[in-house]
């Protein structure tokens, strides 16, 4: 998980799922920059040049992008992280992927069955999720560059969760509960127990479609490689476990709540150990390893001292909205701009309090108050 969301963020220079709208790109095939059909792309067209920048500035953000992706560290950081195994995706299950997407339009008129072609893959991830002793508990699946956490399947499995959670509670939650377990089971709602609910979280994706445009051309041709990355899944991990760390040329920044708009005042008396913790982290375990000199690092404090490394982001101007990636921290903001990038002291953010009404679910993102609205 665009309504400046943190959730429905994209690394991205591309523009945004929802422009596409209900256009009928069934023709439409798997290509770098150009979609080969007699319909220009929409990435082309000139009214999307604030989005989208050069060419040549395009292709060093995907390359930045790449080179940020888990498989570019993970050999190296592997005790600091989430055991995972890769699982490389061959061009015609990424065209099988991509061409799944366009054809079938608007998302929410769709239901479809998973191509046939794409059977061998999802065997592939179910062998993967199975061969390991914690696959009785999960697994979390991603691209190695990105997560599908935008994935209508996922969304409509964390609602029905939601939805059960609510109705067991003696008394009704107020606005800031209901945003907390909405998100509590957003997290646990992304765990997947064979390679069949794998693929379909990557099938709905639009993130997962725009990194697979990016990686293959047309032809086939891999520009970049690609896996779907089956990471063991730690209950330990929930929205107040989860901070974002900032690091511009190489050193860590600031701190702060990955999941920005939710208060969590538990979080208050401890906010300076669990930055301790990180900064400590960073610098004994990860710096040395860092796969790009500017990222966001998506840490899980699980206690005093016990820091795990969840996922390493680019972090660009000019990459996506980085306004919305950067949380408590406004990349517009010049004072804000100065503690990103390090010229300012360290600090670490958490949300003081809880901001009530349209404006804290805008902080969330008008699609998740849907989703938490039509649950109830």
């Amino acid at each position: 998980m665009e309504n400046r969301d943190d959730y429905n963020d994209s690394s991205s220079p591309f523009p945004p799922k929802s422009i596409f709208g209900k256009l009928d790109f069934s023709q439409a095939k798997i290509r770098l920059n150009k979609v080969a059909s007699e319909k220009q792309s929409i990435r082309d067209k000139p009214r999307h040049k604030e989005l989208l920048g050069n060419e040549e500035e395009n292709d060093r953000l995907r390359d930045y992008t790449f080179q940020a992706g888990l498989d570019e560290w993970y050999d190296k950081l592997k005790h600091n992280t989430f055991e995972s195994e890769f699982v490389p995706i061959k061009a015609e299950e990424a065209k099988a992927i991509v061409s799944h997407w366009y054809k079938r339009g608007n998302i929410s008129d769709y239901i479809g069955d998973m191509p046939k072609s794409l059977l061998p893959l999802t065997e592939r991830i179910e062998q993967a999720i199975t061969k390991n002793s914690w696959s009785d508990r999960g697994a979390f699946i991603k691209l190695s560059t990105r997560s599908p956490k935008d994935s209508e399947t996922l969304l409509s499995k964390a609602k029905s969760r939601y939805k059960t959670r609510i109705n067991t509670l003696r008394k009704q939650p107020s606005e800031r509960e209901k945003k907390i377990l909405y998100c509590e089971e957003l997290v646990a709602a992304a765990a997947v127990h064979s390679g069949h609910e794998a693929i379909s979280i990557l099938l709905d994706s639009w993130r997962v479609i725009q990194d697979l445009e990016s990686a293959f051309e047309e032809d086939g041709k891999p520009v970049y490689p690609l896996s779907v990355v089956v990471r063991k899944w730690d209950t330990r991990v929930t929205p107040q476990t989860e901070f974002r760390a900032f690091i511009w040329g190489g050193k860590l920044t600031c701190i702060g709540q990955y999941w920005h708009f939710l208060h969590l005042p538990e979080l208050k008396d401890i906010k300076h150990e669990i930055a301790e913790d990180c900064c400590r982290f960073y610098e004994d375990h990860l710096k040395e390893s860092m796969p790009v000199p500017n990222a966001m690092l998506d840490l899980a404090w699980l206690g005093p001292g016990q820091v795990l490394l969840i996922e390493i982001n680019p972090l660009q101007e000019g990459m996506g909205d980085v306004a919305v990636s950067t949380g408590l921290f406004d990349f517009e903001n010049k004072k804000d701009k100065a503690v990103l990038t390090g010229k300012a002291p360290f600090e670490i953010r958490l949300r003081i309090e809880d901001e009530g009404g349209e404006k804290g679910y805008s902080k969330m993102g008008y699609e998740l108050k849907k989703m938490i609205d039509q649950a109830e």
